[in-house]
């Protein structure tokens, strides 16, 4: 078995990779590597990486993703509370590390290897538990994670938690109007209505990979991009140097829906897309338009993956109005490893009252399950 050791993206070329990228696509390492090195997911933003893995003739063998953090932003797995609470006990949750893929709900896995033996797997988790020991720190989160990944974390201890997310499936609508007709009268009526809205707005809508935009494109897709962080009184996460690096590495694995009056882009959503699952990520507008964050984040989306052929859309995380347009629960999975016996004893209960709560939000969501065959007519 090759020696695991400290990875640094940065002096690895893209063929050292390459095997990697491919298995994770679309956010492998090389998709890390952009982050890191245009300063989206660097030590100064508060993504210390310090990843682990395996590298036999110069190419990267197996890999884990590992940042050290002080601050809980851009993970999308919400821990604030947790850490308002420790730290009002006066215990440090910070510094802490995690498996993640910055910025970016995509689940997968974590303990990427290119061999299928699980001994290599393992020794990149006991790796990096023995890094976040050797530093001290309190905790590992592995974000997002794979589901049949969990009993390699489990079985040392850590501890499952899970998060409701919610996701539209093709079930054989051959087109929109097929989706439409899924829909109970109410929400078909209601859906018609608002997209009625916003074809009176006279707005064009172009569909791009990610290295077709030209110089003068990107500049309204980033203007766009950043007013949602502004509006709430925060940067973005990304620069524009990273999304046009983004986009030139991913090309079509990063659709962006471009939304033009007189030919200006106006709005923006950006998405990425994974094998048969399309996810969006960001979006933005110059306007505040009625009804052109459904169309564009929710609808386009749906009438793509019609298009295309894709069975999943995942629009990303929270959100209990994407029920009412098809979106049903399911759940986002994370293993939270604490160096602390205590610590692991206590969050043993708060995840057991979480479950209950996450059991009942799936019957509520039941009962307002917006599809006919699922619960009979109106």
């Amino acid at each position: 078995m090759d020696p695991i050791t400290p990875i640094d993206l940065s002096t690895l070329p893209a063929a050292a990779t390459a095997a990697l990228d491919e298995i994770a696509a679309p956010t492998g390492p090389g998709f890390l590597r952009i982050l890191e090195t245009t300063g989206a997911a660097d030590a100064a933003s508060g993504w210390e990486a310090a990843h682990v893995g395996a590298l036999r003739d110069g190419a990267l063998r197996s890999f884990l993703p590992l940042y050290l953090k002080d601050h809980s932003a851009g993970e999308f797995f919400f821990d604030w509370s947790w850490a308002q609470a420790i730290e009002n006990a006066s215990y440090p949750w910070y510094p802490k590390a995690i498996a993640a893929i910055p910025f970016t709900p995509l689940r997968g896995r974590r303990l990427l290897t290119v061999s299928d033996d699980a001994s290599e797997a393992r020794a990149l988790r006991d790796a990096a538990l023995a890094a976040v020991t050797a530093r001290g720190l309190p905790q590992l989160q592995v974000l997002f994670v794979d589901e049949a990944e969990l009993p390699l974390w489990t079985e040392v201890g850590a501890l499952h938690r899970t998060q409701v997310r919610y996701v539209w499936r093709d079930r054989g609508f051959g087109a929109f109007d097929g989706y439409l007709a899924a829909l109970r009268s109410r929400r078909r009526k209601s859906i018609r209505n608002e997209r009625k809205q916003v074809e009176r707005l006279g707005l064009d809508y172009i569909w791009m990979d990610g290295d077709e935009p030209v110089q003068s494109e990107w500049a309204r897709i980033y203007a766009c991009y950043a007013r949602t962080y502004a509006v709430r009184g925060q940067l973005p996460y990304l620069s524009p140097a990273t999304l046009r690096a983004m986009g030139a590495a991913l090309r079509e694995a990063m659709p962006i829906l471009t939304v033009r009056h007189e030919q200006q882009i106006i709005g923006v959503g950006l998405f990425l897309r994974a094998g048969d699952t399309l996810y969006g990520r960001h979006w933005g507008a110059l306007e505040d338009l009625p009804g052109l964050h459904f169309e564009a984040c929710y609808y386009r989306g749906i009438e793509r993956c019609l298009a295309q052929g894709i069975a999943t859309f995942d629009p990303g995380v929270q959100g209990e109005h994407k029920l009412l347009r098809g979106f049903l629960p399911e759940l986002s999975h994370a293993a939270y490893w604490f160096r602390d016996a205590g610590w692991r004893d206590a969050f043993t209960e708060v995840l057991d009252e979480e479950r209950r709560q996450v059991a009942r939000h799936f019957e509520l969501a039941a009962e307002h399950d917006p599809f006919v065959r699922t619960r009979g007519p109106d």
